[in-house]
């Protein structure tokens, strides 16, 4: 445990970390809540969109009675069921258009109850915050993206994960099912990028203009490294588990690399990563006893997430001070090939190709098709020279 940030957590008032530990982060509790958490939300949408046409209709037959009067009266009965028709279904169509082009769960989520939601309750952010803080709207649709879920789950926001050498990794959002941690960094970007996902640095195309931006795959990879560490120290997963998903949640039209795409990356937008959440989870819950992750993981990672805005603010002063000391140097990877495999950990008849700097020590690990780099902390010193 990181002392500075522990001496935070105890600092607080016993009253406030039992109301933070009840709220913070619980978005589905049981099944049962979920269900009616989930027809609540469900109940509103198609209300409002059932009452769409008819105040459609109204809004039409008001128009037509004070704006087209003189018309009317000159209207055989027939035509005027016809142009009543028509506008009608001029305006349905219409209507569709909006309702497909605009996010109604995103509007339910800022407009109903929101002081009540557990985005709220974990961040106490207001609702004038996000619409000025691009940050913070993307944090905001993970939690959107959490309230399309419908395989039991718990959300963490902002957490401050420490890492060995004093530094800490502060993530977006963490979204914790029974079998999986999904990562998730949030961007609001658009166009095409061309690279590599070893590459530090991608080229944004955007019609004719280049920009250099981060690689969005590295930039989550530095979290999911720590996270991955932070669980296997405390034994909450084991070594040759994986259960970090690097995901980049995405507003905007755009296009990653799409050679050699790492086998623990997705993105997209919030209905994509939703699907691939929700059928992933199923497919393998079977394979997790009891309530697997949800509760181990969660109950370790809340105390990192309970930090209000002063107290990170002297978190990362202290890090930028304790930052240019040279205290938080973790070194460049050093790759090393393997032949005949490392006993009881890798295949005796492959190669293994394991990497290491100052903090982390890892192997790659391939599906058949991608690859990807595995955290561990069971390799014998002897491979890491």
């Amino acid at each position: 445990m990181n002392e500075f940030y522990d001496r935070i957590y105890k600092s607080m008032a016993k009253k406030e970390k039992e109301q933070l530990n009840k709220t913070a982060g619980n978005i589905i509790l049981t099944p049962r809540m979920l269900k009616i958490y989930r027809t609540r939300g469900k109940d509103f949408t198609m209300d409002i969109i059932s009452l769409l046409p008819t105040l459609l209709l109204l809004f039409f037959l008001w128009f037509i009675q004070y704006s087209a009067m003189e018309t009317l009266e000159k209207m055989e009965a027939s035509d005027f069921i016809t142009y009543l028709v028509s506008g009608v279904l001029f305006l349905w169509i219409a209507s569709c258009l909006i309702l497909y082009c605009i996010d109604v769960k995103a509007l339910e989520c800022y407009f109903i109850g929101y002081n009540k939601s557990s985005y709220f309750l974990s961040t106490g952010t207001r609702q004038k915050q996000i619409r000025s803080d691009k940050g913070l709207i993307g944090e905001f649709k993970s939690y959107i993206l959490s309230r399309t879920l419908t395989v039991p789950h718990k959300v963490l926001y902002n957490v401050c994960v420490p890492m060995d050498n004093g530094n800490f990794q502060e993530i977006d959002s963490i979204i914790i099912t029974r079998r999986m941690i999904y990562v998730m960094e949030c961007k609001n970007m658009e166009g095409e990028f061309i690279g590599s996902y070893d590459d530090e640095e991608w080229t944004q195309i955007i019609g004719s203009k280049q920009h250099k931006k981060k690689n969005v795959y590295l930039q989550n990879q530095l979290h999911t490294m720590a996270l991955d560490k932070f669980l296997l120290d405390r034994g909450i997963i084991q070594n040759g588990q994986n259960v970090c998903i690097n995901m980049a949640l995405i507003s905007g039209s755009i296009k990653f690399p799409q050679t050699n795409i790492p086998m623990d990356f997705r993105y997209g937008t919030m209905n994509k990563l939703s699907s691939f959440i929700n059928t992933y989870d199923k497919q393998y819950s079977s394979q997790v006893e009891g309530n697997g992750l949800l509760d181990t993981a969660y109950e370790a990672l809340l105390p990192y997430a309970l930090y209000t805005d002063e107290e990170r603010k002297a978190m990362m002063a202290e890090r930028d001070i304790r930052k240019e000391s040279g205290e938080f140097t973790k070194g460049v990877f050093r790759e090393v090939t393997i032949e005949g495999g490392i006993p009881g950990i890798t295949p005796p008849d492959k190669i293994t190709l394991l990497r290491y700097n100052n903090l982390y020590t890892q192997i790659q690990i391939s599906d058949g098709r991608s690859t990807c780099w595995q955290t561990r902390t069971d390799i014998p010193d002897e491979y890491l020279q």
